[in-house]
């Protein structure tokens, strides 16, 4: 599986929403990669450093190394 070209596009949604596509997706990326981007996004000021604290733990638990 290759990541998809609109990768960076985001929006937030709930655990129970994401599809077996999207969670591999997750995975594929990876912690790392994933990390880094919510960086860039709280610096960008697009997401809110909170709503991430509120999330962390849950979006980790989809990424196979987390």
């Amino acid at each position: 599986m290759t990541l998809p070209r609109d990768i960076g596009t985001y929006w937030i949604i709930r655990p129970a929403e994401l599809t077996d596509d999207q969670r591999a997706i997750l995975r594929l990326a990876g912690r790392k990669r994933i990390q880094e981007r919510l960086c860039a996004l709280i610096g960008d000021g697009k997401l809110s450093l909170s709503r991430v604290q509120a999330k962390y733990g849950a979006l980790l638990a989809e990424v196979a190394d987390a």
